[in-house]
């Protein structure tokens, strides 16, 4: 997922704040420079913080707040889920990841400065099939 420029001038809107959520959230402008979530008032950050939404998904409960419907794009059904070590990563997985020209490391160190993540710390790994026809 990528996001946008910082925001300037924030009033209210679609944002993110990088590091902190895996997704993004409706948030309005309350008081002395703070944002809150319409989803949560316990979603609150400094407005200076907050970042262009770009491609993240958005929080399901502010939508529905703002009466918005998900945009399905498909359906998967979960092979197996597991923890292992970031540095067990393979080629064969390297390519699945969608990264067909790196290499293991280049994927690892990708994770590592994005995630803040030590190479033998365990990851979640969620192996998954696209359903046909599924949406």
């Amino acid at each position: 997922m990528m996001s946008g420029q910082r925001v300037k001038g924030f009033k209210a809107g679609w944002v993110v704040m990088i590091g902190k959520w895996g997704k993004a959230h409706w948030m309005e402008r309350e008081g002395a420079g703070m944002a809150v979530a319409i989803c949560s008032p316990n979603i609150n950050i400094p407005a200076g913080a907050l970042f262009d939404a770009g491609t993240f998904d958005k929080c399901k409960r502010c939508l529905a707040k703002r009466g918005e419907k998900i945009k399905r794009l498909c359906q998967i059904r979960v092979i197996s889920t597991r923890q292992e070590p970031l540095n067990a990563i393979t080629q064969e997985d390297v390519i699945k990841e969608g990264f067909p020209d790196w290499t293991p490391a280049e994927f690892i160190q990708m994770i590592v400065d994005h995630y803040n993540k030590h190479p033998m710390e365990p990851i979640n790994r969620i192996e998954f099939e696209y359903v046909e026809g599924g949406k």
